[in-house]
């Protein structure tokens, strides 16, 4: 019995690589679908996915940047089967300039909206919904983006309350979740600087890089939640209200006690960060200061 590999590929704008096949194309003729073939005699399934990729695209992509995401058993009418497709996935900081046709029409990076737009091969039609609405997906796109820098600044009133964000649903990291104001460094930009920057940014605050003081640096692992990151966190103190603050992206910016927070849905950062924020010297010394 036959049996085919195949590699889908994510890139830093979440989108996928598939190729338009031709009218020769044995199966599924005219469709899209994800680079892939035969597993020939003796050969391993991964093998064979790596050099499928390779053979249609020119890409080598080492064996460790693929994860096996699932094994499906589709029907061929070409060979009146139904045989095991194997797919793997591999997240990859990758353009279209990057990939050779060496099979079918086209090979291209495809919106995942546009899915529904697309005469799609029987197998991609099995796997591919599957994966863009999964956590996998997400993963993947954020693994192809690489690590980031960011920094946070937020401000402490008199009760201790801490300023926070609603983030609506365009955010591409933690959307409609919780967090500390923030944003990636810009080149050349130090952490400080960029904390500084974005509060201003964010909420029209304004403070001397002085006024902030450093809470710590943290590092998170890439996952279906965001990239791989290192940042770090900068607290001020403050007799400003909800109402001294601008609210210049996200749904509201507001200050939060942390016993109210624990009841929010929180971003993976702020669920890393605000233990340690409120258990700090910086956060006692910010409430101390306009107590």
């Amino acid at each position: 019995m036959p049996s085919f590999a195949c590699v889908l590929i994510v890139d830093r704008r979440g989108w996928l690589l598939l190729q338009e096949r031709d009218e020769h194309a044995p199966i599924d003729p005219e469709r899209w679908g994800i680079c892939g073939g035969h597993v020939e005699e003796g050969e391993d399934v991964e093998t064979a996915a790596r050099r499928e990729l390779r053979e249609e695209t020119g890409l080598e992509v080492p064996a460790a940047a693929l994860r096996h995401v699932t094994t499906r058993e589709v029907f061929h009418a070409a060979y009146g089967t139904t045989d095991p497709v194997h797919v793997y996935a591999a997240g990859l900081d990758l353009t279209d300039d990057d990939v050779e046709c060496h099979e079918g029409r086209r090979i291209v990076f495809v919106e995942p909206a546009t899915l529904g737009d697309l005469p799609l091969t029987h197998s991609a039609s099995l796997v591919l919904p599957d994966v863009v609405d999964g956590d996998l997906h997400r993963e993947l796109w954020f693994t192809a983006v690489g690590e980031t820098r960011y920094a946070c600044a937020t401000l402490v009133d008199p009760r201790g309350r801490l300023l926070m964000q609603e983030r609506d649903e365009h955010a591409v990291v933690a959307p409609e979740m919780w967090s500390l104001p923030g944003g990636g460094l810009e080149p050349g930009e130090d952490y400080r600087t960029a904390a500084r920057r974005e509060l201003a940014e964010e909420t029209g605050v304004d403070l001397p890089a002085e006024a902030l003081e450093l809470v710590g640096r943290w590092r998170l692992p890439v996952s279906a939640e965001g990239p791989a990151a290192e940042f770090e966190v900068y607290a001020a103190a403050t007799d400003l209200d909800d109402d001294g603050v601008e609210c210049h992206e996200g749904r509201q910016m507001v200050f939060v006690h942390p016993d109210d927070a624990a009841g929010l849905l929180l971003g993976r950062p702020a669920r890393v960060i605000l233990p340690d924020l409120v258990a700090s010297d910086v956060y006692r010394r910010a409430v101390g200061a306009t107590a």
